[in-house]
């Protein structure tokens, strides 16, 4: 893709889906074209928390993107690298005016990694939006109220995304090797489809 005055930035963290996404969403409702970006972090790949199974998940889950995605003629953008200096890349080649992604709440590393990006954005000028991926308040120190707010959230409606008009575009990271993992059949399948499967099994 050759160089764009302007772009905007569908960061995929955990939530390795198209429907119910409010930063792809808000993406679909500005006028610059963006991509759709899934970073593997090398800091994440190594941390104990994570294992092999989680990983084969995640590339499941972008393959079952990829699919939905192949049937607008739009691409997912994969890449491997630490997110500073991926967005440090990127900022080499684009000029970003927002990033939208769902507010993360977990590890401290991903923390760490938040504030050092923030900082990276604010010197760019770079609006980063963070919804909430779900009821949960990052730094709550209270919990009143909290039963109402949890209440509110699941029950706010679902935003649908047009695909065919999404100005989706892509970046190959060419020089970027892509991890790979053998399935495992005694493990859950990664995907939206997938999901409906065992959600539907189970009840």
């Amino acid at each position: 893709m050759s160089n764009i005055d302007n772009i905007n930035i569908v960061w995929l963290k955990r939530d390795l889906r198209l429907t119910d996404h409010l930063p792809l969403y808000y993406a679909t409702q500005k006028k610059e074209q963006f991509l759709i970006l899934y970073i593997y972090e090398p800091s994440l790949m190594k941390d104990v928390h994570y294992d092999e199974r989680h990983w084969r998940f995640i590339e499941q889950s972008l393959m079952a993107i990829q699919e939905e995605l192949d049937v607008h003629d739009k691409k997912l953008t994969v890449t491997y690298g630490e997110a500073v200096n991926v967005f440090k890349f990127l900022l080499g080649k684009y000029c970003i005016k927002h990033i939208f992604s769902h507010e993360e709440t977990g590890l401290n590393i991903t923390f760490t990694r938040d504030h050092q990006l923030k900082l990276l954005f604010a010197e760019y000028s770079i609006s980063w939006i963070e919804p909430p991926s779900n009821a949960v308040i990052r730094g709550l120190l209270s919990r009143q109220n909290w039963e109402k707010h949890w209440s509110n959230v699941m029950r706010e409606p679902i935003q649908p995304i047009n695909f065919l008009k999404a100005k989706i575009i892509s970046h190959d990271f060419c020089s970027k090797r892509l991890p790979t993992y053998c399935a495992n059949e005694l493990f859950q399948k990664g995907g939206f489809k997938n999901a409906h499967y065992e959600l539907k099994s189970f009840f």
